[in-house]
């Protein structure tokens, strides 16, 4: 059995933070990084993919307490429910 691709590590971080929206009402992307264990830089860039293909929305940015503002997220109301099929 071949071993495991970064395109298959992709999905799998992909489906983690879907998931992981999923299960929660207006996540951050600090609070997916710990509901899934990834880093930082991953979370954000799988959840601007999914914004920019429209399967979440942003909310508007909380207050800070010196860092970056917060941006809570979730699923997009526009796009109901959603079936995610990873294909490899």
């Amino acid at each position: 059995m071949p071993g495991r691709r970064s395109r298959d590590l992709r999905n799998e971080s992909r489906f983690d933070v879907v998931r992981a929206v999923y299960s929660s009402t207006t996540p951050t992307r600090q609070e997916l990084v710990a509901a899934t264990g990834l880093s930082f830089a991953t979370v954000s860039n799988i959840v601007n993919e999914l914004i920019s293909v429209g399967m979440l929305v942003e909310a508007s940015r909380e207050d800070s307490n010196g860092g970056r503002p917060r941006s809570p997220g979730g699923a997009s109301p526009r796009r109901g429910s959603q079936s995610l099929i990873l294909v490899p």
